[in-house]
């Protein structure tokens, strides 16, 4: 059954002082929780989105944000607190601050090849709990709003909601049947009850994000083997994910809600039970991901790789390179272990995830 995958509020921020944040925020959420159900509305996960962050914000005053956050809200609520530059006097504390609040997540934008020793050696190296690195990304290119997390931002600076989507089944459906009426159906009708969302919450509605993303059963990587009859990697992949990109697309153009964001297939090994198999016996490597990205997929995503800081750097300068001629932002997760390809690594809420060979 198709969900809503996230609704995220973008909070327009004046002043960095925390406890204003905070209690605006919530504010803010609390409005749009009651809006949205008297909508008939209920998101997967709430989210928040802040501005990027101001050069000159400190460690201390990012750190009571968190707490603050920690305490006001509900703990399901996902809250993404900073949007640094790779040349931030934040980036050395970042993994350690993500460790201490486990509902705040970040990202840092890199904009050149300079940028990569730094991140491999605050960011990589660092010998912290896998899941802390499930809520980081490398933002590659442009900042990029969207509410998908962690390669997010508030660009525009202002409030705002915007929705993603759960409905892989969806797209099965519409595959098989040939009718992709059905997706439009089903997206006017969640702008419907978003326009009656932003007369009562006093929100406006920015858009959503149509990428077509996994949550376990739910397998992206499932609907594409079955448009090629056979197992990923093999020929036709790259034709797949364009002609699913291709429906997204006339998707994003002729519904409802304004789109933002990647708008393209997603393909995050954690959160796939049919790419964790894959990865899991070798047949689907590091490699293939990041040529899919060059392709057609919005990213290197939730890819759980050996703490090996070469293999690291050399998938980052790919990344970027890929970034550099697709000319579109791209998001990199990785989760680095000591663990050898192959090992299977306890990763909370996404369960046993396999180390990747690359």
């Amino acid at each position: 059954m198709p969900l809503l995958r996230s609704a995220t509020l973008f909070v327009g921020v004046e002043t960095w002082e925390p406890v204003h944040i905070a209690s605006r925020s919530f504010e803010l959420l609390s409005r749009l929780e009651k809006a949205f159900a008297d909508a008939g509305l209920s998101p997967w996960t709430w989210r928040i989105v802040l501005p990027p962050t101001p050069p000159e914000l400190d460690t201390e005053r990012v750190e009571l944000l968190a707490e603050l956050f920690t305490k006001t809200l509900d703990r399901n609520t996902l809250v993404h607190i900073l949007s640094i530059e790779c040349d931030s006097k934040l980036l050395d504390k970042l993994v350690d601050v993500l460790e201490r609040y486990p509902n705040m997540y970040a990202t840092v934008r890199c904009h050149s090849e300079e940028c990569i020793p730094r991140l491999v050696r605050a960011i990589f190296m660092k010998n912290s709990e896998p899941t802390t690195f499930t809520r980081l990304s490398i933002t590659l290119g442009p900042w990029i709003q969207t509410p998908y997390f962690p390669s997010t931002t508030n660009v525009g600076q202002c409030d705002g909601i915007a929705v993603a989507f759960r409905y892989v089944d969806l797209f099965e459906e519409a595959f098989s049947s040939r009718n992709a009426d059905i997706l439009l159906n089903y997206v006017n009708n969640i702008a419907a009850k978003l326009r009656e969302v932003e007369k009562e919450g006093g929100v406006s509605v920015l858009g959503a994000d149509y990428s077509l993303s996994p949550w376990m059963e739910e397998s992206v990587a499932a609907l594409l083997e079955s448009l090629i009859e056979a197992r990923l990697p093999a020929p036709g992949m790259y034709a797949a994910v364009r002609g699913v990109n291709t429906v997204i697309k006339e998707l994003a153009s002729s519904a409802g809600l304004k789109p933002m964001g990647f708008n393209e297939v997603m393909l995050p090994v954690a959160e796939d039970n049919v790419l964790k198999e894959r990865v899991a016996a070798g047949e689907l490597r590091v490699h293939h991901l990041i040529a899919l990205s060059a392709v057609c997929v919005a990213g290197l995503d939730m890819v759980i790789v050996k703490r090996e800081p070469s293999t690291i750097a050399k998938i980052l300068r790919d990344m970027l390179s890929i970034q550099e001629i697709k000319s579109r932002s791209l998001g990199v997760r990785l989760i680095p272990v000591e663990d050898s390809p192959g090992s299977w690594i306890e990763l909370g809420r996404f369960g046993k995830v396999p180390v990747s060979y690359t």
